[in-house]
């Protein structure tokens, strides 16, 4: 009878983890913020980060941000792909993150694309 217990306790445990995370990489020279969740995580230039604080099964929006300019005073401008929405429909998938900007002497763009390791997962991305 305890054996049985512990089994069925067990398994409602392990069926509420999803292992579900992001991961996170910034290719640009600026920190970016990204926005899940009720939750800002700051990304240092050049780094990755992962965020896998238990993130149920289902649709979320996201959201980015960065400074108005750049340590040089050149203005950031919002490119593609900082907003939008990622969808987790099974267990242990994973959306990745990447941030990039385009450069030149007048002007800093970030941009980001999302890709998901769930091929029945969508991710929309505002343009």
């Amino acid at each position: 009878m305890k054996k049985s217990l512990f089994y069925i306790f067990a398994a409602v445990l392990l069926a509420g983890c999803t292992e579900n995370k992001i991961t996170i990489e910034n290719d640009t020279t600026e920190q970016v913020y990204f926005n899940f969740r009720a939750n800002t995580y700051a990304v240092a230039a050049n780094t990755v980060r992962e965020v896998s604080d238990e993130i149920p099964n289902g649709t979320y929006a996201y959201g980015s941000g960065h400074k108005p300019s750049t340590s040089t005073g050149i203005p950031i401008n919002s490119g593609s792909g900082l907003s939008g929405t990622m969808t987790f429909n099974r267990h242990k998938t994973e959306q990745y993150i990447l941030y990039w900007a385009s450069f030149d002497s007048t002007e800093y763009t970030v941009n980001a694309v999302v890709s998901t390791s769930d091929p029945l997962s969508t991710v929309t991305q505002a343009q």
